[in-house]
């Protein structure tokens, strides 16, 4: 009886997690090329961004001009393949500039396509409690691989039978889902992984930064200028010592002061593989003092590893070939979770209706 109980309960979780795998992959397979469609969608727009300090200040001087700058939260700036710069307000609405200086569009939370398919794969549409049960989904899912190859080794001799199956009958999906899930299961791993570390971000920081908690941060204030006083704080000063302190970067992005915060520059060294890149230049708002410069490449091995999750989880390299084998490993993890979720109810059918289907 406790058996029997056990057998299903685990046949309705994992078909429960199987259709979660289903939506969270194939989402996350379709936020890898955001991107190009974003190019697409604005095309004659979307002319490259060449990054000077010159071109983003213009930006910044008409996304100030646009919304007031008070009311600006972030600013991703393009790059040479898409030159179109995205905005978020304090408001929670975002907006899309071109290079020129045109604001494209601004849309509330989940008015465009891609920060809706974004929520849906991150949050299912539903907060707080959304991202704990893609973050369950995504630690149960780690389980059952582990599980999987337990289950799997004593059948390894059945891989002649191949990834693809040959008749759509619960037998040959069965052997197919085996034997790509044995196949893939190091990168379904990784990606899982990565996934629930942007999912859980404090407690996964405080995992790979712990060994280094007494001395993280020492070396911030290496490097900085010695500059101050108001008119050192405006963004046209502000971009220029950023790029005086680290002259071989690019300027990926700005954050915006609240009250009198600082103005943080993001930038990208040419050490860093990451696309946005992940050092910064910190300068106080109200008395323009070089507060922070942190340089990524000197970054502990913890706090490299923690940026290389996420990087390695959104496609976040330079290039396509990244996004191409990023993307097969979702069509890959789809087809494990649509297998599985077929095998489950097929087993469930009347056996009359199961004959009936397999013709």
């Amino acid at each position: 009886m406790l058996s029997s109980s056990a057998r299903f309960i685990h046949a309705w979780m994992g078909a429960i997690l199987a259709l979660l795998l289903i939506l969270i992959a194939s989402t996350g397979t379709a936020l890898i090329w955001k991107d190009a469609y974003v190019r697409l969608a604005f095309a004659q727009q979307a002319q490259g961004l060449d990054r000077n300090v010159n071109d983003l200040l213009s930006i910044v001087e008409s996304s100030e001009s646009a919304f007031g700058a008070h009311t600006i939260n972030h600013i991703r700036f393009g790059d040479e393949n898409v030159g179109i710069s995205r905005i978020d307000l304090v408001n929670k609405h975002a907006a899309y500039i071109a290079a020129d200086g045109s604001v494209l569009e601004e849309w509330a939370p989940n008015g465009r396509p891609e920060d809706w398919l974004l929520d849906l794969h991150h949050r299912l549409l539903s907060g707080t409690a959304g991202l704990y049960v893609v973050g369950a989904a995504g630690l149960a899912s780690l389980l059952m691989i582990l599980a999987g190859l337990v289950a799997y080794w004593p059948k390894r001799r059945h891989w002649r039978v191949g990834l693809i199956p040959r008749k759509l009958i619960r037998p040959h999906i069965l052997l197919s889902h085996r034997n790509l899930g044995f196949l893939s299961s190091l990168p379904f791993a990784i990606v899982l992984l990565s996934g629930v570390v942007i999912t859980f971000p404090d407690t996964s920081r405080s995992f790979f930064y712990s060994p280094e908690s007494d001395t993280y941060g020492a070396d911030f204030g290496e490097g900085v200028d010695a500059l101050d006083g108001q008119s050192e704080a405006v963004w046209e000063r502000a971009l220029g010592r950023a790029m005086t302190v680290f002259p071989q970067a690019h300027i990926t992005g700005l954050v915006w002061p609240s009250a009198a915060e600082d103005k943080v520059i993001q930038m990208r060294t040419t050490s860093e593989w990451a696309e946005h890149g992940n050092s910064r230049v910190h300068i106080t708002a109200f008395d323009g003092m070089m507060g922070l410069r942190v340089d990524a490449s000197t970054s502990s091995l913890g706090e490299k590893a923690y940026q290389a999750m996420r990087t390695v989880h959104t496609g976040g390299f330079d290039g396509w070939l990244y996004d191409v084998f990023l993307s097969i490993i979702g069509i890959g993890m789809t087809y494990i979770g649509l297998s599985g979720f077929t095998t489950f109810i097929s087993h469930r059918l009347p056996r009359s209706r199961r004959k009936a289907a397999s013709k």
